[in-house]
């Protein structure tokens, strides 16, 4: 009974957990754990490892012990992070959510099925499972969902205020699991630093390239129109530029027609420049060396990029089949849908090549293949054909081993990217990935081949690869060109409109300072001021155009974020920072409402001048 409440609960609001529950092989180990009753008749978890039997709860007060263990992760602020390592019976994670009403997350990671599931078995935890701030992770059940809910959760307003919490016994007893789980968070944050970083010395240019490239969709296809259309036995090749690449670049010419050949911009020129056509070339940066495409026949191959590309590339390249795979603008959202298609967001992790895997698996690829992925620097090489390079100018140098079980020197950039190709590699099992590069970084989790092997073994039947990327419709032909020119000329109204708005809760941000400096505090020309400000804030995170405008304030979008939910004990100087922070913050999104009008000018003269 208690049992199928629980199953109940799991498949309305956890259904990631309940499909890997109900899709669970026989073959656990029951002995593996026990529940038995504590001194005051609460639960207990038990497990019975290879010392001995090992308790996870006080054989005596289980409630008690949690309440004095939760003590410091009680009162986090608004929209915190919460992750817990362990589950256990649950009595720690209820005494952190009775104990804190505010809107929050909650994400625990339970290492041991076995632990989960003699829990739910044996104990009403629907009170938990309920709970709309929790997201509970069960390795080997539901493993890929743990980075997917950190992805959602962290961002900068709650990095100063999130907190983690290791369970009793949990860390001795599964430490492999903890590394992991310890170094999946470590490496999130990192990538969210990065991007914090990148955004806020390249956010104005992110957000020219993300309009400037509007003029590009007329006569683009969508990246999601080739979801599950690939034959499921045609893997694709991705290649790199690493140093290995010279080994076994020839070899592509065997796979042509046999694989999807798709290369990453650094390595365009040193593939083509061989004969070899590939399938499918892809570009994220919008910074990119323009080098990399001065390529003769380049503009005839499909060229797949994101909303941010860079706008040169496009200029120079000027590709006649050109697929935009990725973008986090509801503009281009709602562009797509009036077009009959749809475009989403790719999350790459900071890598070309990590981008295209991603696109790889969203496309149903079952077979990922590597080749040019050193992520080291395998000879003193940096890219294949490149020059000699001193190891000892290379900031942040560290050393991991080949896959000949050697030390290569490799950079902590490149280290990150092998750390989440093998996590990617862990948590999609039903998808082989296979280190073809013949060299380089050792990538635990893949396969090891080399090229030759897996055209022998997996490219032996021939496809119309041509055929099939040219059977999706290309998007804003004939009339549908004015769906782009009216979503130009509709964003420079809106801006405009912005502006005012927010010149305006500058202004009242200022007179709310002055008031409470003073020690004016007149209640109801404080709520009029507040109640602009809060119109301003509405307009501005429902308009379509504001993640374009956040990225070209994003150094100011930092500095207002980083703190606003970090709370002082002075209630009137906290409202005097409040009004202080938000004056900058408005001022700034006022200031670069003009600026922004004049690229979407620029946009739209070069769209209705060809």
């Amino acid at each position: 009974m208690i049992y199928e409440k629980n199953l109940r609960v799991l498949q309305e609001k956890h259904n990631d957990l309940y499909l890997g529950i109900i899709g669970l092989e026989q073959g656990s180990s029951p002995s593996l754990v026990d529940i038995t009753l504590s001194k005051v008749q609460e639960p207990v978890v038990v497990y019975n490892s290879d010392a001995g039997a090992i308790y996870l709860n006080s054989r005596y007060n289980p409630s008690k012990e949690a309440e004095k263990f939760m003590e410091e992760y009680i009162n986090m602020p608004n929209r915190s992070v919460q992750v817990m390592f362990g589950l256990s019976t649950g009595v720690f994670l209820r005494e952190f959510l009775n104990k804190n009403n505010k809107e929050m997350t909650c994400i625990v990671f339970e290492p041991c099925k076995e632990i989960f599931l003699s829990v739910i078995q044996s104990i009403d935890i629907t009170d938990i499972l309920n709970d709309k701030r929790v997201r509970i992770v069960v390795d080997e059940l539901n493993t890929d969902s743990f980075n997917l809910f950190l992805l959602r959760s962290l961002d900068a307003p709650n990095i100063k205020t999130n907190k983690y919490v290791i369970l009793p016994q949990y860390q001795n007893l599964f430490g492999e699991q903890y590394d992991r789980f310890r170094q999946i968070i470590k490496e999130k944050y990192e990538n969210l630093q990065i991007g914090i970083n990148t955004l806020t010395v390249m956010g104005t240019r992110i957000c020219y390239t993300g309009i400037q490239n509007m003029r590009y969709l007329p006569g683009c296809r969508s990246g999601m129109s080739y979801i599950d259309l690939f034959p499921k036995d045609l893997p694709v090749i991705i290649v790199s530029a690493g140093p290995s690449l010279t080994k076994n670049v020839e070899l592509l010419k065997k796979a042509k027609g046999k694989a999807l050949i798709l290369v990453v911009d650094t390595a365009i020129s040193k593939v083509m420049s061989r004969g070899i056509v590939p399938d499918m070339v892809i570009s994220v940066d919008n910074q990119k060396i323009l080098s990399n495409f001065e390529v003769d026949g380049l503009g005839d191959i499909p060229f797949l990029g994101d909303m941010c590309m860079s706008t040169d590339a496009l200029d120079m390249v000027k590709p006649k089949d050109l697929i935009f795979y990725s973008s986090d603008s509801v503009v281009w959202d709602k562009l797509f849908m009036k077009a009959g298609s749809e475009i989403n967001m790719i999350y790459s992790g900071g890598s070309v090549a990590l981008e295209a895997m991603a696109l790889a698996m969203s496309w149903g690829f079952r077979r990922i293949v590597l080749i040019g992925q050193d992520l080291a620097m395998t000879g003193n090489k940096q890219y294949a054909d490149g020059e000699d390079i001193s190891t000892e100018n290379i900031k942040g140098l560290m050393y991991v081993k080949d896959i000949y079980g050697n030390d290569v020197p490799t950079k902590k950039d490149y280290f990150s990217f092998i750390r989440q190709i093998e996590d990617i590699a862990y948590q999609y099992r039903n998808i082989e990935i296979i280190d073809a590069t013949e060299g380089g970084a050792l990538i635990k989790h893949t396969t090891i081949m080399t090229l030759q092997e897996v055209i022998d073994k997996y490219c032996q039947k021939e496809y119309d690869i041509e055929e099939i990327i040219k059977s999706v419709p290309k998007l804003f032909v004939g009339e549908d060109e004015k769906l782009v020119i009216d979503a130009l000329i509709n964003m420079k109204s809106n801006l405009k409109s912005l502006g005012v708005t927010m010149k305006q809760a500058a202004s009242e941000c200022d007179r709310g300072r002055r008031l409470m400096s003073r020690g004016d505090f007149n209640v109801k020309e404080l709520k009029k001021i507040n109640a602009i400000m809060a119109k301003a804030d509405d307009k501005y995170t429902t308009m379509d155009e504001s993640t374009m405008v956040r990225k070209f304030v994003a150094l100011e979008d930092y500095n207002f974020s980083n703190d606003v939910y970090v709370e002082g004990d002075d209630e009137i100087k906290e409202a005097i920072r409040m009004y202080e922070k938000s004056n900058k913050y408005y001022k700034a999104i006022a200031d670069a409402t003009p600026k922004i009008i004049e690229i979407v000018d620029d946009c739209l003269e070069k769209m209705q001048g060809e």
